[in-house]
């Protein structure tokens, strides 16, 4: 414990080691938002569509960039509105 009375997450290996949550005992080492985070997973992206949150690896990319732009900009949709 630390001089403010909050648990080190050093101590606790059912604790990320980033926030301290409980993530359980057999979990990684960070919950799912510090995990997003730091990049240990793809964030979470909305869907353009639908406006839900899922992993960038689950959704379309679509460039709507004007020609010849240098830097292009990315509108994702998730599979679910995709198919339809």
């Amino acid at each position: 414990m630390t001089d403010s009375g909050a648990r080190d997450p050093a101590d606790d290996p059912a604790a990320c080691s980033l926030c301290g949550v409980h993530i359980g005992a057999f979990g990684d080492a960070y919950c799912e938002g510090c995990a997003r985070e730091i990049g240990a997973k793809p964030p979470l992206r909305p869907c353009e569509q639908c406006g839900g949150r899922y992993p960038e690896p689950r959704m379309e990319a679509f460039d709507v960039s004007p020609d010849e732009e240098y830097y292009p900009e990315f509108v994702h949709v998730c599979q679910g509105c995709y198919d339809e």
